[in-house]
């Protein structure tokens, strides 16, 4: 009688889980020009937000192939909440062991043909809460064998905050690219640092301090990013802007972000150096880093402009318009998620979604638009004007 009942009621709950997930839009990519071949390997990931609220919140993946839900997956699966990225899914199928137990992710991994590195902060109490620690673990790929260790974090009673943006393996150095803030009487400081952790040696031989970026306190709306280069692993520019919130003209309760870029910097991992960028245009958005170009955008009156800049020549070299519909302007400028393969393709989407939701895949290469599509969806129930789509990040699956 007691596995009758289990039986039932698992069998009770997945059938309600199943209809459930009918009740959610069904999306579909529409081709309007370009070759679709250019968005088969990428995931588009987003989240359905019903009543208004943040709450009650369904995740959902998007591909070429189709839509699935959170709510369709295995139970153990369900447990996430959200989609894991396919990079840590693919790292979970491949090295199952050395994943067990690690933070999921994807800017505290590397890989490349030879090695596997994470890297972390951790402390060594768990009624201890501030992060002392990197604690490293390198795969060799050939041969298996492990490096893990725990090593102290040069200088960490000099931050507040700190944490990892990104690792690299070049040769017998890890290079741990951290973020750290510094609250002080009157500013508020944030720092990019790099570390270098000696393979042969085991234990960190240097740490210096990349750039920073210093705000008046109550300033909450200055940000310091870093963009990896697609192309070369030693690379990274430094970006820092200001975001402002403008009241829509439409609707005094929604805003629009206007972004102001306040210094742009180029950073040589290998060679440890530096040097600031000037852009020909004050507003360009930094978009992506690739070969010897640095690409940013800004929004014109009839749409989305890409400029390609030659970082030696300190020359705009090529521009490519993206016509976007008027009503998704905003969105697609100011709100947008990018990822950029290793090709040099760059796939564009609003985080907000409506119909005919516009989908762009760029070639930085040639400075063409290689596919223009939209997203549309079906299925939806009678509340559909309460419930409020928007896509979190896009992934390639490389």
């Amino acid at each position: 009688m007691i596995v009758g009942v289990i039986v039932l009621c698992l069998g009770i709950f997945y059938v309600q889980t199943f209809h459930i997930s009918k009740q959610y839009p069904d999306f579909k990519i529409n081709a309007i020009t370009g070759d679709n071949k250019v968005i088969d390997d990428i995931i588009l990931n987003g989240e359905i937000h019903e009543d208004g609220y943040w709450y009650t919140v369904e995740s959902f993946r998007l591909t070429n192939a189709g839509t699935s839900y959170m709510i369709d997956e295995p139970y153990f699966t369900r447990l996430n909440y959200v989609y894991p990225s396919y990079k840590i899914e693919k790292l979970q199928q491949d090295y199952r062991q050395f994943m067990r137990g690690k933070t999921e992710e994807p800017n505290l991994y590397y890989e490349d043909d030879k090695v596997l590195a994470y890297v972390n902060t951790t402390s060594k109490s768990t009624w201890d809460y501030y992060n002392k620690y990197f604690e490293i673990d390198i795969i060799n790929k050939e041969t298996r064998e492990r490096n893990a260790t725990v090593e102290v974090i040069p200088n960490r009673s000099g931050f507040d905050f700190l944490d990892i943006e990104a690792v690299r393996v070049i040769e017998d150095e890890v290079y741990i690219i951290t973020k750290s803030h510094r609250y002080n009487e009157g500013d508020t400081e944030t720092i990019i640092s790099q570390y270098t952790f000696n393979l042969l040696d085991n234990k960190i031989t240097d740490d210096k301090e990349i750039d920073k970026t210093v705000v008046p306190d109550g300033d909450y709306n200055s940000y310091l990013e870093i963009i990896p280069s697609a192309s070369n692993l030693y690379e990274i520019v430094l970006s820092s802007f200001q975001i402002e919130y403008i009241p829509s003209t439409n609707d005094e309760n929604d805003f629009r972000e206007e972004l102001t870029l306040q210094k742009l910097s180029y950073y040589d991992l290998k060679k440890q150096e530096s040097k600031e960028i000037t852009l020909p245009k004050q507003q360009g958005i930094p978009l992506a880093l690739y070969e010897n170009f640095f690409y940013f955008s800004e929004t014109r009156g009839d749409g989305m402009t890409i400029y390609k800049f030659n970082m030696e020549t300190i020359q705009i070299e090529d521009e490519v318009v993206i016509p976007i519909f008027k009503e998704y302007d905003d969105y697609i400028t100011y709100g947008s998620i990018s990822q950029l393969s290793e090709e040099g393709i760059l796939y564009i989407n609003p985080n907000y979604t409506g119909p005919s939701t516009p989908l762009y895949a760029v070639n930085l290469v040639t400075m063409e638009i290689a596919f223009e599509g939209e997203i549309n969806f079906k299925n939806l129930t009678e509340n559909e004007n309460d419930m409020w789509i928007n896509f979190t990040n896009v992934e390639i699956r490389q």
